[in-house]
Formats: structure tokens, C-alpha cells, sequence
């Protein structure tokens, strides 16, 4: 599988607004009822992505993070408003090793401990996970695939 075909969802318009549709209905139901989410938090080409379709079509902040070195073990976290605390969702592609979220939540605690990772949302076809328990043993409600 080629690296386009991987990210098929992201470079066809078509499979693009599909599952972004799918996930923002989740991410408007999910806050109806009672989950506050008030960012959207992404990392990497594709998460940018989606979470700018997102962002727009759910009217959430973006918090942008940005690799600082090829390990990915650090990243460099761009928001708006660095004065609030964010309750905010990841939306990624999947979740293999969960190294990635760990990483991802780590670097947002480190950055502000007001903000809190309320749920992820995956928008990769091969996604399957209900739950994730990042290395602190917190179990955040992950929202599959929608396709």
C-alpha cells in the first residue's frame, strides 16, 4: 500500500468530506451530551487536515503540533490563546503502538495542565478501538472511523 493510498481520505475530496462530516456530527453530539470539548488538537500533514475541516466545521479551536525532532518524541504545540485551559479531542488517523497519543498528551500536559484530553476521534478506515489508556492509566473514549 503506497503512501497515497494510505491517506486516501485526506487527497479525495470526496472520502475527505465524508468521513469529516461523519466525525463532526460526532464531535456536536458528543458536546450535546455533556462531553466538553472546546479544541481540536492534531499533529502531522493529514491531521492538519482534517482538523482545519474540523475546526471550521464545528467552530472548535485548532491547537496545531509540530514535530521538533525526527523521533517524534517532542513537538512544538501552536494555539490561539495561551491564557484558558482546553478541554480538547485528538483527532488522528489511527492508533497503532498508542506511542503517538502518549506522546501528544504528554506534550499538551507539559505545555498547560489545564488542559485535559476529553476524547479521540480517528478517521483511518482500519481504526477499531473503543478506548485508549494513556501511560498515566486515564481511559479516553475513542470515536472510530464513521465510514
Amino acid at each position: 500500500m503506497s503512501h497515497s493510498d494510505w491517506l486516501s481520505n485526506v487527497f479525495k475530496p470526496s472520502e475527505l468530506r465524508k468521513a469529516a462530516r461523519g466525525i463532526a456530527k460526532q464531535i456536536k453530539f458528543d458536546r450535546a451530551n455533556g462531553i466538553h470539548i472546546n479544541a481540536i488538537a492534531v499533529t502531522g500533514l493529514s491531521g492538519l487536515t482534517f482538523g482545519t475541516v474540523l475546526s471550521y466545521m464545528t467552530g472548535l479551536r485548532l491547537i496545531a503540533l509540530r514535530k521538533t525532532d525526527y523521533s517524534h518524541s517532542s513537538y512544538t504545540i501552536e494555539y490561539d490563546d495561551y491564557r484558558i485551559g482546553y478541554a480538547y479531542c485528538i483527532v488522528d488517523d489511527l492508533i497503532a503502538s498508542g506511542d503517538t497519543m502518549n506522546r501528544i498528551i504528554r506534550n499538551m500536559t507539559g505545555e498547560n495542565d489545564a488542559f485535559h484530553c476529553e476524547k479521540i476521534y480517528l478517521y483511518h478506515p482500519s481504526s477499531s478501538s473503543d478506548v485508549f489508556i494513556d501511560d498515566t492509566g486515564n481511559k479516553i473514549p475513542v470515536y472510530p472511523y464513521p465510514g
